[in-house]
């Protein structure tokens, strides 16, 4: 195998490149989903819809996605089908994990090791990180929404997609499982009841 820079590459498949206009323009990928009443922009708050999404679908007490799963930086006026396979073209599964507050602060931890910046989306939850400037950690303060603390002992209902279930390294006793609904369809069925954007603000 190998790379292939494709600003070296100037020759183009014109049947290739005409299908891939009618996929584009295909009535069924700009099905209009929803309208919203003013942009979703950046990581957070489409990653707070994407979490809210996934939590709310399967009544989870926490939701959470990583950064690289978004791949667009917004979402504004008539949101399409093709734009949510923008959103998320991978096709990941959502995943539940029973876990600990020590756990998810491992999660966090491990996380934020890795990337050296806040990289977790979340619903259920809202966490701060104090760091030193070379991003060594030297706090983690895990609350609910509603301002309480996360009960020591207690097994919270979390839910992820596959990909970090798989990839990330962070401590759980449980497995996991798949919940069998792909991320996208979660998504396209949460726009369809209709949100309140205000919220992600």
């Amino acid at each position: 195998g190998e790379l292939i820079n494709l600003k070296n590459v100037d020759i183009e498949d014109i049947e290739i490149k005409k299908r891939i206009s009618q996929i584009k323009n295909s009535p069924i990928l700009n099905r209009v989903i929803t309208r919203l009443d003013r942009p979703l922009q950046g990581k957070t708050e489409l990653g707070n819809l994407i979490t809210d999404a996934i939590r709310q679908r399967f009544n989870l007490d926490i939701a959470i996605y990583n950064n690289g799963g978004i791949r667009i930086n917004s979402l504004a006026g008539d949101v399409r089908l093709k734009d949510i396979y923008a959103l998320h073209p991978f096709g990941n599964y959502v995943v539940e994990i029973k876990m600990t507050p020590s756990e998810i602060e491992d999660f966090i931890r491990s996380d934020f090791e890795r990337h050296k910046s806040i990289d977790l989306q979340v619903s259920g939850i809202r966490y701060t990180i104090s760091a030193t400037r070379d991003n060594r950690i030297l706090g983690i303060n895990i609350k609910k929404e509603n301002g309480e603390k996360l009960l020591k002992g207690k097994k919270y209902r979390v839910g992820t997609n596959n990909y970090i279930l798989s990839s990330y390294k962070f401590k759980h006793k449980d497995p996991g499982r798949s919940l069998q609904v792909k991320v996208a369809d979660i998504l396209i069925d949460f726009l369809n009841k209709g949100i309140d954007v205000q919220k992600y603000k």
